[in-house]
């Protein structure tokens, strides 16, 4: 699918959003991930970032090597799950900060990975939830 069919597809698809409360969360959680999963994105979301990504947001990649051609599908997967989290906690004030804090000079714009996805996480992921491990081995 090229860019401008991924950005048609994308209009087209609803968003997962979330409120911000503790009981929307499982829901929203599944939701998000099922939609990272079917925009190519969910390796953005693992533990830690992909280890294919690189040092920040701003490099220049040629494109030109099998290496660095995975650095710009791992960067543009990064770019593309981080804006769909920011619209997804859109509103919610508490939710703000987390996106705020997730900006540093490397990456100016956040980072869905580690700093924001895991912050969330670990703000609403239920300890003993049957639910809460459906969807996270990935």
């Amino acid at each position: 699918m090229s860019d401008s069919e991924d950005e048609k597809e994308s209009k087209r698809t609803s968003r997962a959003r979330f409120s911000g409360e503790i009981e929307d969360w499982d829901e929203f959680r599944i939701a998000f991930r099922n939609q990272a999963r079917s925009k190519g994105y969910l390796p953005a979301l693992k533990t830690g970032g992909e280890s294919d990504l690189p040092a920040d947001s701003e490099v220049e990649i040629a494109g030109a090597t099998d290496a660095e051609r995975k650095q710009v599908a791992a960067r543009k997967r990064l770019f593309r799950a981080t804006a769909d989290l920011a619209l997804a906690l859109k509103g919610t004030k508490d939710l703000k900060a987390i996106i705020k804090n997730s900006c540093t000079t490397e990456w100016p714009d956040g980072q869905a990975h580690h700093v924001i996805w895991e912050k969330l996480l670990h703000k609403y992921e239920r300890v003993g939830s049957a639910e809460s491990s459906c969807g996270d081995e990935d």
